[in-house]
């Protein structure tokens, strides 16, 4: 009866998180969408003030008028210090995932040691619990791993500017 929990809330967290990294995702989108909204509504005041496209056309070569067009929603954005915290931030999931996996592996080790006839599904779990427990840790290596490299080619490109250290 335990087992059954276990799975289940198991379950019920996964589904948790996957719902809030859709919110997430959806609410970042929902942000640019609303942001290139109130743009367009400033362009289009801008645009009224203008009696015709040639004073429009003289506003946009200076710079001033270069300064608002410049859109920061469509250009490129290359700030390397945000790539690494991303990958940090992934690599730390990842490790956290892996703990909880060792976790329940080292509780079900435990009992299947200890235990005179241990169950062959108890033992497979032992076994799944670890191969997940690997998966995620060499995952999350492997998020800290390319933090590490694009902090470093960052720095060797000099591609870091004014966006931070």
């Amino acid at each position: 009866m335990d087992q059954i929990h276990g799975e289940t809330n198991m379950f019920l967290a996964l589904v948790a998180l996957g719902g809030w990294v859709l919110w997430l995702i959806f609410r970042r989108q929902q942000v640019h969408v609303q942001a290139r909204m109130k743009r367009t509504e400033v362009f289009d005041h801008l645009i009224e003030k203008f009696s015709t496209s040639q004073e429009f056309i003289e506003f946009l070569k200076t710079d001033q008028g270069k300064k608002f067009v410049e859109d920061p929603l469509l250009l490129p954005q290359s700030n390397p210090s945000r790539a690494v915290l991303r990958f940090v931030q992934v690599g730390i999931v990842f490790a956290a995932i892996s703990v909880a996996f060792l976790l329940n592996w080292l509780n079900i080790n435990h009992y299947v040691q200890t235990a005179t006839n241990p169950d062959i599904n108890e033992i497979r779990k032992v076994m799944d619990y670890y191969y997940w427990a690997m998966l995620s840790l060499t995952l999350a290596g492997g998020m800290f791993l390319i933090a590490a490299v694009t902090r470093f080619l960052a720095k060797r490109w000099n591609l870091n500017g004014s966006h931070g250290r």
